[in-house]
This record gives C-alpha cells, structure tokens and sequence, in this order.
C-alpha cells in the first residue's frame, strides 16, 4: 500500500482549559499562567479563522491572549488579540471576523487570573498548509 505523499494540509480545532484554584487559606489571587493554545508545526504556515473564549467560571476572570512571533528580533514580536477583557461568568467572546496568519514556531497563548476558581475554555480553528522541506 502507498503512502499518500500529496497531504499538504489539514483543518482543525484546538482547544484549552485554564483551570486555577482559589487559595482560601491566604485569601490571594492564584498567580496568573500562560497557557499556550496553538503552535504552528516546523515546516507549516496556517491561517486561524476563529477564536472563542467562554468564562465558566464562578466569578470574573480576567483574560489576556496573545500572538506570538518566533521571530523575536522584530519589533513586532507579540500582539495582544484580548488585552486584559474582564469577562463576567457566562460571558463568551468570539473573533471570527478576520484570519491570523502564523509561521513556523509562531503561537496563540492565553492567560486568566481572578478571585475566585478560574475556569476559562478557550477554542481556535486552524487550517494549516504544509510546505515541502527545501521548498
């Protein structure tokens, strides 16, 4: 049986929980964590056509996302898609109406930080297009 040789891209979905836990003990906001959501494969440029973000939290949670360049040297090396969005329980946010375009290395991160237990999920379609090594 041959190989199929002529795959050279893919839809998909990638999704993320952030999930912190109150300390009662103390009464202090959990340290917020930056999760990474997507990163572009080695050898690889895709476009993100969608990104949905739903606080299922008990309380507010406070969301950042960002793109990511691997190439740091630019000026243009990170750039916040959701800056600091307070978002009440039940609250969603969906970015649909344009496409990111990523490279090699390239990722979507996303942080959330609150008072309370923070439960964020967060969910980004990605179409991907391989590129043939030395190509």
């Amino acid at each position: 049986m041959a190989l199929n040789t002529n795959k050279n891209g893919r839809i998909r979905s990638v999704n993320k929980l952030i999930d912190t836990t109150y300390d009662d003990s103390d009464a202090t906001t959990i340290a917020a964590t930056t999760f990474t959501i997507y990163t572009c494969p080695a050898n690889c440029k895709s476009i993100m056509s969608l990104i949905m973000i739903s606080n299922v939290s008990s309380g507010n949670a406070d969301v950042e996302v960002e793109f990511n360049r691997s190439d740091t040297t630019t000026n243009n090396a990170h750039m916040h898609i959701v800056g600091d969005k307070t978002m009440a329980t039940g609250d969603t946010i969906t970015i649909a109406s344009g496409n990111i375009v990523f490279e090699s290395g390239d990722t979507l991160t996303a942080t959330a930080e609150g008072s309370n237990t923070i439960h964020v999920d967060i969910l980004a379609t990605v179409e991907e297009f391989f590129l043939p090594v030395g190509g």
